[in-house]
């Protein structure tokens, strides 16, 4: 597990605990990883867009457009995780750390 993959678990954001993908920002002790949910909808407006239409989005394993919520970082646990869906990589990765200051 790196820093920007994106993997599938399942924990409670905004009152909904489905399964859903996270990108990886930091592996903190004990077990701990800090991630940003992905979704499929941008809730309050600034979220870092993964159009289906980018070059880089095939890598990502996300199944269509998709937005990252880069509010703050939430601490799951390593065993929350369930499998590795892709990675955010290239001009996209680059895109993502100037938006998130990263």
């Amino acid at each position: 597990m790196q820093p920007f993959e994106i993997f599938n678990a399942t924990h409670p954001w905004k009152n909904c605990a489905d399964e859903r993908p996270w990108v990886v920002i930091e592996l903190r002790p004990h077990g701990i990883v800090g991630c940003f949910p992905v979704s499929g909808e941008c809730y309050d407006g600034r979220c870092f867009p993964i159009p289906d239409t980018n070059p880089d989005f095939a890598a990502t394993g996300l199944k269509k457009s998709s937005f990252v919520h880069d509010e703050y970082i939430i601490e799951l646990r390593f065993i929350e995780f369930r499998n590795r869906r892709g990675e955010i990589v290239r001009d996209l990765l680059n895109e993502f750390r100037q938006f998130t200051g990263l």
